[in-house]
């Protein structure tokens, strides 16, 4: 009996078959871990392959589902989560991560929350029902842990045994209005594919032509996902706009503004 990946000499135990018996079945204690499982089949005392059994899944299950919740931000989840039959498991906890092209590791979670959900019976099946608020648009995923992560090395693979996917979609804007009176220019934004208070968010006043992305006339960071900025007025007359970055990714803007026009006197 193997786990999956585990090289011919790493079994977790063996048997031997009746010399007589051409089938039947044989009975394995199940080890103690969660993953998957194969068995493999040897003649002659010695490592001669014969034949390999299908892929067994070894561990709980889980039903993991999410719904908006009704009456509040669109961005605010409820994440129920169901045993369907496995051990207790007290330590059981689910992390939320940004999921971008790169697979994010284990560790770096945006929050958490604990399951702790205790051993199923036939008319008792736990159920746990978690309440997350998305901080920003994009693709997002949970995953489902029964132990405390290790506090050492780099995992190969993740430690998770389950995880679910959700999509918020974004609804950015970004007004850009003058004020000659009072000389000044302002920004009123609403954005929702970057979080202020983890990606480092900022406003710029280009040029609307402008290809290079780096020569601002002017910018702000911002501290909300949603507020109004004012900049100084702009010394050059022309075309400007206002461009949403974050995490000093300058390549695309995230959104742009209306243009306007800008008359010195």
């Amino acid at each position: 009996m193997y786990t999956k990946g585990a090289d011919f000499k790493n079994y977790e135990t063996w048997e031997w078959l009746p010399v007589v018996a051409k089938s039947g079945t044989i009975n394995f204690t199940a080890p103690t871990k969660v993953g998957e499982l194969t068995f493999k089949y040897y003649s002659q005392k010695s490592f001669n392959l014969c034949a390999v059994s299908n892929t067994i899944a070894l561990g709980p299950r889980f039903d993991m589902t999410l719904t908006p919740i009704v009456g509040s931000d669109k961005r605010t989840h409820q994440l129920s989560v169901k045993q369907l039959f496995g051990g207790s498991y007290p330590n059981a906890w689910v992390a939320l991560y940004e999921k971008r092209a790169i697979r994010k590791k284990d560790s770096q979670y945006y929050t958490w929350q604990w399951v702790s959900a205790g051993h199923p019976s036939t008319n008792d099946v736990n159920e746990k029902n978690l309440s997350f608020d998305i901080p920003k648009a994009g693709q997002w995923e949970f995953r489902l842990f029964l132990q405390r992560l290790p506090f050492w090395g780099e995992e190969e693979s993740s430690a998770a045994i389950q995880s679910v996917s959700l999509l918020i979609e974004g609804d950015d804007r970004l007004v850009f209005t003058v004020q000659p009176e009072l000389n000044q220019v302002t920004v009123e934004y609403s954005i929702s594919v970057a979080d202020p208070k983890t990606d480092s968010v900022w406003i710029g006043i280009y040029h609307a032509n402008q290809m290079d992305n780096r020569q601002h006339r002017r910018y702000k960071f911002i501290s909300d996902q949603k507020g109004k900025i004012t900049f100084k007025k702009l010394q050059h007359a022309g075309l400007y706009e206002a461009r949403l970055f974050a995490n000093n990714d300058m390549s695309v803007p995230l959104a742009r503004s209306n243009s306007l026009e800008i008359q010195i006197p």
